[in-house]
Order: structure tokens, then sequence, then C-alpha cells
């Protein structure tokens, strides 16, 4: 009864004009992505958000939330949550002139194994770091790491303070790999994409509220600056 009920309530949402009731959302401290959920409230002024930041949710509560945000490199893990890939980030290894003068220059990703890199952890379970060939294949690689960060603003003060190689997305570090800060260090693979993910639970009906706010972040201008 309950079910049905449900799927009548959200059928009735799923026409409506107005963008209507409290979004629960769960996602990382970003700024670009908390520019993109103002933005959001902004437009639609009956939505009512809770949004909670934690790193590493437990399982047992992720039922709470309509939506969850998160970046991830590689294949998923298989879980009971619809995924759906809102943007992709093309990545590059970069390092500071100050740690090229330091360790030798990799060239192949097993050299990576010698040199000092910055790590993700927690989503994005850096170690080991992905790429992929000419065929699309994902391959792994494990790096040394003593610099392992959940923030990708972290990451990347850290490459430019010479504590290590990092994957970067390509957009976020151009302006200094322009100026010079940060060189682009090729492999003979490519890193694999970073990817935002929106995940929701499988219903018979996405709410109207969700399906909006994952069309408003696919299209929002911040996002595509990475």
């Amino acid at each position: 009864m309950f079910d049905k009920l449900n799927d009548a309530l959200e059928e009735v949402t799923l026409h409506s004009h107005e963008v209507i009731g409290q979004l629960r959302v769960l996602m990382p401290d970003s700024p670009a992505l908390a520019q993109a959920v103002v933005a959001f409230c902004t437009k639609h002024p009956s939505i009512s958000l809770c949004c909670d930041t934690s790193i590493s949710p437990k399982d047992d509560l992720l039922d709470g939330f309509d939506i969850i945000l998160s970046f991830h490199r590689g294949k998923l893990e298989d879980n009971n949550w619809v995924a759906k890939e809102l943007k992709r980030w093309p990545s590059t290894i970069v390092a500071s002139p100050k740690l090229l003068k330091s360790y030798p220059r990799p060239f192949q990703i097993t050299d990576l194994k010698h040199v000092p890199c910055i790590n993700t952890f927690t989503a994005l379970n850096g170690a080991p770091w992905i790429f992929k060939n000419t065929k699309g294949e994902l391959i792994t690689q494990k790096v040394q790491s003593s610099f392992k960060v959940n923030s990708g603003h972290l990451a990347k003060s850290g490459t430019l303070a010479a504590l290590g190689f990092a994957i970067l997305p390509t957009q976020s570090c151009r302006n200094e790999i322009d100026a010079g800060y940060l060189e682009v260090v090729k492999m003979e693979y490519e890193p694999e994409d970073l990817v935002l993910y929106a995940f929701y639970s499988s219903r018979k009906y996405l709410a109207k509220k969700v399906s909006v706010f994952i069309e408003h972040l696919k299209h929002h201008a911040n996002l595509d600056r990475g």
C-alpha cells in the first residue's frame, strides 16, 4: 500500500511544473559544486535543501538521501543505486619544475613506483593510479605517496610545493601549466578521466526535484571549468 501511494505521489510530482519539496544531497565539499547547488536553490525557491558534505558516510545512512554526488576514476563498484554521469574531465600528470630537478622524469607508468606521488583517498581510492590505453582499457599502477588528500585544491597546492607528482583535471591546472609553475609529464598511457556521478535509488519514478537537479548540474557552467 505504501509503495503504491509513493508511486502515485511521485507521478503527480513528475508532472508538476513547480520544483518543490525537501532535497537531501550528499556530496564532496567542492567550491564548484557548492556554487552549482546555490544556483539551483536560487532558481527554485520552493526547494528546501538539506546538504551533507561527509567524506565517508556510513552505508546504513545512505538511504536518507535523495541523491549522492561523487567523483570517481575507473570502474564503479556494484551497488543498488543508479549511477548517472554528469561531467567528465580529461586529466594530466603534472609536477613542479623544482620536483623535476630533484627526481628523474618518469616516462613509463612503472617509473612512478620510484618517485613521490600525491594520492587521493576515500571516494577516488587514489592508490593505485588508473590509466587507459588506446583501446580505452583501464590499467592500474601502484605509486608511493606520503601526501594523501581528499581535496583537488589541496592536491594541486601540494604539487605546486613540489611534494609529488599528481594526476589533476587538465582544466583545473591549465593556468599553472601556461605560467610554468607546473609541467606536463607524458607517459605511454593517458590518465583516466575524472568523472562526477550522481547516484540515486532505483525507483519506478524519479522525483522531479531530483531529475531537475541532475539536469541543472549537467549544464552548470562553473562545473565545466573543473
